[in-house]
């Protein structure tokens, strides 16, 4: 919302600044009407009035691009969006329609009563005269511009960098041809027994499968939205508080890590041969180790859940992995261990099924589906979804940020160049005569091409240097969004400010043009 105000804001000043050009251009009528009787606030009306029917005509528009503009947004985000108008939705538009129409009609309509009327009938002129003077409002309204175009930008480039980084994070595994799928036998009334019965008798059949590389089992499953954690008891470790103690846990099956394709540091992962009457044996990331045994070789040590039924039940470390995301891309990886699936009799478990394939995962969905429907009719499939869908929902807010910004961004650039484009055309007409003095006295096309450039490129700088700090400041709104980039981040900074000064070449070269093609001859005589 903040950034639609200030596009907002951006075009309100372009229509600010171009009825400033048009209120200059029509000096001469404004000085008729008033000579022959018409009082300032008469005026004042019919140019508000003209203003008014401008902004409302605008929004008759804008709001027929609104509703085609919502199927582009469900199509976007993949959502479920109001597609019909309702009251709320026109009153807010009208109000914004009328409010903007007085506010930014208003000083160009005081400022065109304040016209000297002996002088603007009688067209008197001198080069280059007033131009300084009429046009303070005007550049100073272009610099506005600029500079909340690149307070815009500048956000827009902050999320898309954070966008590309979150997507290019290095999760400990591969995400190609990774297939999650999320089983409740609780629901269906399974006992203990039975589901360690039927884990074993899903990945014998489902490992049978066309297609199927590998496939293994955990009580949480990737990216689940589950998490689970406890307290550990580490001998020869003394906790400095409660938050040392607690540590994320999970239950996996065999050969869960060479099925995913996480790194086995040392040691062994967990296997066929860790059942319920074997000792208790689990798997510890990299940043347990670290904690936990200080550089010492965990492998063989035992640690203990800090809980009334599992203080005399000792877990011996077998193996050490590499740390890998399990549920958010964004906190880094955390000390976690894991137990084996198949040693838990003690509650009911969730079935996550990890499935790694040869090619797309969605091409054996239906005969995974029909594989466990085989085993049981009745189980259902809670959810279904590889591995690149699931990571793209955990970032869906990101993603949304990222395009609507850039939209914006890209709306508020295309303004601001029309902005810029229209005062350099208005420069140039109303210096004519200036610049056919120039070339009569010497002056090149290069010349009178620069000058232009020069002013539009210093009215761009004077923006971007007002815009600099705002745009730092607004950037600290959205620092909770963003994600390996700093609100400072000097890169973006440096993109977005060579994109404006490209924009403010190409919006001035038109008119530069046009104005080095001045005959000086024509430009004279007219005067």
């Amino acid at each position: 919302m903040t950034i639609v105000a200030l596009v907002l804001l951006i075009a309100c000043v372009n229509v600010a600044n171009l009825l400033l050009a048009r209120a200059s251009s029509r000096k001469k009528e404004v000085a008729v009407r008033l000579a022959v009787g018409a009082s300032p606030g008469r005026i004042i009306r019919q140019l508000l009035t003209e203003s008014l029917l401008l902004a409302i005509l605008g929004g008759v528009v804008g709001s027929l691009f609104a509703l085609w503009g919502v199927g582009i947004l469900v199509k976007m985000f993949d959502a479920e969006l109001p597609t019909s108008p309702d009251l709320r939705m026109f009153a807010f538009t009208t109000i914004v329609c009328v409010l903007t129409g007085i506010i930014f009609g208003l000083v160009p309509a005081i400022r065109a009563t304040r016209t000297s009327v002996s002088p603007a009938l009688k067209e008197v002129q001198v080069a280059g005269g007033d131009s300084r003077s009429r046009w303070t409002w005007g550049k100073g309204l272009i610099v506005a511009q600029v500079a909340l175009s690149l307070s815009v930008l500048f956000a827009a480039g902050l999320l898309l960098r954070s966008l590309r980084n979150l997507q290019t994070v290095d999760l400990g595994y591969s995400q190609d041809h990774l297939l999650l799928v999320r089983l409740d036998p609780t629901s269906e009334g399974y006992e203990i027994p039975q589901i360690a019965n039927l884990g074993h008798e899903l990945l014998d059949k489902i490992t049978s499968l066309p297609g199927v590389r590998a496939v293994t089992l955990s009580e949480n499953g990737l990216f689940s939205g589950t998490e689970s954690a406890d307290d550990l008891l580490v001998p020869g470790f003394n906790p400095l508080s409660d938050a040392d103690k607690n540590t994320a846990s999970d239950l996996v099956g065999p050969n869960y890590f060479s099925s995913l394709g996480v790194p086995i540091l040392m040691g062994r992962e967990i296997g066929l041969q860790d059942l319920p009457s074997s000792p208790r044996v689990a798997v510890i990331n990299q940043a347990m180790a670290n904690f936990y045994f200080k550089g010492q070789n965990p492998i063989g040590r035992k640690f203990y859940v800090d809980d009334v039924k599992r203080r005399d039940q000792p877990i011996e470390v077998v193996g050490v992995v590499r740390d890998s995301k399990q549920n958010s891309l964004r906190k880094p990886d955390g000390r976690r261990f894991y137990e084996a699936f198949f040693q838990k009799t003690d509650r009911k478990l969730i079935i996550n099924l990890e499935i790694r394939t040869a090619g797309d995962p969605t091409a054996v969905a239906a005969d995974l589906r029909k594989q466990i429907q085989s085993i049981d009719v009745s189980l259902p499939v809670d959810s279904l979804h590889s591995i690149s869908d699931l990571v793209d929902s955990e970032i869906g807010d990101q993603i949304a940020l990222a395009k609507l910004s850039g939209s914006f961004a890209l709306l508020g650039l295309i303004l601001a160049c029309v902005g810029l484009y229209g005062i350099m055309s208005y420069t140039v007409s109303s210096r004519t005569r200036e610049i056919g003095l120039r070339m009569a006295l010497g002056a090149q096309h290069t010349d009178v091409l620069w000058l232009v450039l020069r002013e539009a490129l210093t009215l761009a700088s004077l923006g971007i240097v007002v815009g600099v700090p705002s745009a730092m400041a607004g950037s600290t709104l959205i620092s909770t969004f963003l994600f390996g980039v700093k609100p400072s981040d000097p890169f973006a900074l440096v993109v977005v400010t060579s994109t404006l000064a490209c924009v403010a070449v190409l919006a001035s070269y038109i008119p530069a043009r046009r104005a080095a093609k001045v005959d000086p001859m024509v430009a004279l005589r007219n005067e």
